[in-house]
């Protein structure tokens, strides 16, 4: 039985990430180098990010993991750069994803090395 048809993405998709303690939410990630991160159940975006690299474009997105608590994602690109995102609480589906970050008022941020 089909659930929910998760639109968004502008190319071929890589990665589908269940998380590890929401069952509602999933990460997605493709070569259009956007990361997605999906209420199932609604079938709406929660939060994306771009990869975008100076000068460039972007980078497509080959694989993305969940940290064992759930606060944060690695992705890789195909420039060989290791991404990294944490979720402080900047809405109620992330506030709920993360069992670690409810009330400290964080952002999110993203980094690139």
């Amino acid at each position: 039985m089909l659930v929910q048809v998760l639109r968004g993405h502008k190319d071929e998709v890589f990665v589908l990430e269940a998380h590890p303690f929401d069952t509602n939410v999933l990460l997605s990630a493709g070569h259009d180098g956007q990361i997605f991160i999906w209420d199932i159940l609604a079938g709406t975006p929660v939060a994306s990010f771009q990869n975008l690299i100076e000068g460039q474009g972007h980078g497509a997105v080959f694989d993305a993991k969940w940290s064992p608590d759930g606060s944060m994602l690695a992705a890789t690109d195909s420039h060989g750069h290791i991404l990294l995102f944490g979720f402080g609480a900047p809405n109620d589906r992330l506030r709920q994803v993360s069992p670690n970050a409810a009330g400290t008022g964080s952002s999110s941020s993203a980094s690139c090395w």
